[in-house]
């Protein structure tokens, strides 16, 4: 009992402990030669996304998070006290697609790339790109997540089409030069999925590989058909070094 106690102590402590955030961040296309990648602090942040960086969820407690026996709880405490913005980076892309998420080392299947924070909003209010509409679950409070002015790296993900043998989204059942595209492996899919699970009556949104990922590529989730529907946009597509590609 005393051995775990102390588990808890050093965990609880850690998570105490002030860190300064930061994200890395590229100076050009991760494809191109010369890139310099250098430490994007708060200020910075700040000043050229107009966010403040949060990685941890400011509506849940780290003690409930701790005290779940969930093994994903185990997993985001983990990843809490580990972050992956020191071993994934920011990278832009263009002008108009803005910058992804590229990551320097290889991930395994089922590496917890983080999880959605941000403002909490009465579910459905509010219309911004960055807003996360969590599911009504019976055993779940109904609420959204806006990351447009906080939040951490996992909302700087691209879209990239979801595209397994198992599960086709809509968007490439429907669309033949894209399913072309993809099998000729000209166009990146989906290498992350997101889950959603619920810790004390609150939902969060969490990002894991779902697939093995090598060092340089980008990491994307599938928005889904319906987030591009809704406004009236023809999504980019991506190969694996984030270089935006055409389907014609």
């Amino acid at each position: 009992m005393n051995y775990l106690l102390n588990i808890l102590r050093r965990v609880v402590a850690t998570f105490q402990q002030p860190v300064e955030p930061y994200l890395l961040l590229a100076d050009r296309p991760l494809h191109q030669t010369g890139v310099v990648i250098r430490k994007c602090y708060a200020d910075e942040l700040r000043y050229h996304f107009g966010f403040d960086y949060a990685e941890e969820p400011n509506y849940l407690s780290v003690t409930e998070i701790i005290n779940d026996p969930q093994p994903i709880a185990k997993k985001i405490c983990e990843r809490l006290q580990q972050p992956l913005h020191r071993q994934l980076m920011l990278c832009p892309i263009n002008p108009d697609v803005g910058y992804g998420v590229f990551t320097q080392a290889p991930l395994a299947t089922g590496t917890l790339i983080g999880i959605y924070t941000g403002i909490i909003t009465p579910s459905r209010l509010g219309d911004t790109d960055y807003l996360l509409v969590l599911p009504q679950l019976p055993e779940a409070s109904s609420y959204s997540i806006d990351a447009k002015t906080e939040g951490g790296i996992s909302r700087f993900l691209q879209h990239l089409p979801k595209d397994t043998k198992s599960t086709l989204d809509d968007e490439v059942m429907n669309n033949a030069k894209l399913r072309t595209a993809i099998e000729a492996a000209h166009v990146a899919t989906a290498n992350i999925d997101y889950q959603f699970v619920t810790i004390n009556q609150k939902s969060l949104c969490c990002f894991v590989s779902n697939q093995t990922i090598e060092a340089g590529e980008q990491l994307g989730i599938s928005y889904g058909l319906d987030y591009w529907l809704s406004r009236k946009v023809q999504p980019c597509y991506f190969n694996k070094n984030g270089e935006v590609v055409t389907i014609d």
